[in-house]
């Protein structure tokens, strides 16, 4: 079992998450947060090409005062990626022109500057993997093995700028294997702040998971954000058996209607053919270096949406992280 911290290099001394997935400078006497998260999941043959987009926001502790010169994003996988990659800034807009109106049925009565990581610190139990360098990005893996190795993690966490992370919050990524990636968000070329709102670029990951996953429950700090996740699976998603998940999104619960589940706002599992896809979403598909992801041609088409997470459903009380269950071949 394994835990993998990937952080982009250069992040100093950063402040102690005031958000479950977004953290400022120690220094930075402010508040970051996000108001919605985005992302298209694509999986086939136990591959997941995972591509995300957050809207971020920062507020000055003075009215006018100076935005942060960089922030950091967190995201969670099952597995330590083994690609990484810049997906179009278009991909969002084109997959929500493309992809709603194969979704949502037509309405009826029933409708409803920078320094590296420092490799000097590395406690007991930490292994510092390959350095991974993607356009910007710069990402430095660093494993820690098990639980007893929380407290080894946080020292490495420490001595690379991070705040020390509360244990119970990181049990249960650490207990099933997951992966952190911890992404620096640095200003514009010739800049010397980030802007203090806006969406970041999207960011496409490739992993191994034997079901579709979509990063969730690290986000229990978040408070109330809107989520707009587009699901390509090669097999069809099992609605009733991921009725869980629908219900803790809280936005399109399905119900049973005539002896079936079925959500009433939304269509699952819509048969689409790449050849029909916008282009931007063509070359997430064709970015993945796994033939059984980039060869496949017809592929099922769900989402998942809400206009305001954790708002009804806490997602601190989630017992697993979102993992979708597919029907039998």
């Amino acid at each position: 079992m394994k835990t993998v911290i990937g952080a982009l290099s250069g992040l100093s001394l950063f402040a102690a998450f005031a958000v479950a997935c977004c953290m400022l400078p120690a220094q930075y006497k402010g508040t970051i947060g996000q108001s919605a998260q985005e992302a298209v999941v694509i999986h086939a043959d136990g591959r997941e090409e995972l591509v995300l987009r957050i809207n971020y926001h920062v507020e000055a502790e003075k009215s006018g005062g100076d935005l942060p010169p960089y922030f950091a994003w967190i995201i969670t996988v099952p597995n330590e990626p083994d690609h990484y990659a810049l997906a179009d800034e278009r991909l969002f807009e084109d997959v929500f022109a493309w992809g709603n109106p194969r979704v949502v049925p037509p309405p009826t009565k029933e409708s409803r500057g920078v320094d590296s990581l420092s490799a000097n610190v590395i406690p007991e139990g930490i292994e510092l993997g390959e350095r991974v360098e993607v356009g910007p990005y710069d990402i430095q893996p660093v494993r820690a093995k098990g639980m007893d190795a929380l407290n080894g993690l946080n020292k490495w966490l420490e001595a690379n700028g991070f705040p020390q992370e509360d244990a119970d919050h990181m049990r249960y990524f650490v207990e099933n294997g997951f992966t952190f990636l911890c992404v620096k968000v640095t200003p514009p070329a010739g800049g010397k702040s980030v802007g203090g709102s806006g969406m970041l670029k999207p960011l496409q990951v490739s992993f191994a998971t034997p079901a579709p996953y979509y990063p969730l429950k690290f986000s229990s700090r978040q408070g109330e954000f809107a989520l707009n996740v587009w699901l390509l699976t090669k097999q069809k998603i099992d609605l009733e058996k991921n009725v869980g998940i629908y219900h803790n999104v809280g936005a399109d619960r399905p119900e049973e209607i005539d002896g079936k589940f079925q959500r009433r706002g939304f269509q699952d599992n819509v048969l689409v053919e790449k050849s029909n896809m916008p282009k931007s979403l063509k070359s997430v598909l064709n970015n993945s270096q796994e033939k059984s992801v980039s060869g496949v041609k017809d592929w099922h088409l769900s989402v998942l949406r809400s206009p305001a997470l954790n708002q009804r459903t806490k997602i601190k009380d989630w017992k697993s992280d979102v993992f979708f269950i597919m029907e039998s071949e």
